[in-house]
């Protein structure tokens, strides 16, 4: 699988109206609550101290590449539902 890198992907037009997209229609709260699940963050855990241990797959390094992205969105997200509430309460 081709990675955008992380700067560009904040750069290009579509992700920025896909966010839109989430925030107008994705009750704020929702996505200001959404957490990984313990099974996710424990998947996470287990992937970090493989790679610490340089015992990681080729694709479990693009695994936690894919969970590093997605969590870089749903922060990026995250952040503009916290201002978007802030400013409609």
């Amino acid at each position: 699988m081709t990675k955008v890198s992380k700067l560009a992907a904040h750069s290009l037009p579509s992700y920025e109206r896909f966010l839109d997209l989430i925030l107008e229609y994705v009750p704020l709260d929702l996505i200001i609550e959404f957490m990984a699940t313990e099974a996710e963050r424990e998947r996470v855990q287990d992937l970090l101290e493989r790679k610490s241990a340089a015992t990681i797959t080729p694709a479990e390094l693009d695994e936690l590449d894919d969970i590093v992205q997605f969590d870089q969105m749903v922060m990026r997200l995250k952040a503009r539902a916290y201002v978007l509430k802030k400013e409609r309460d």
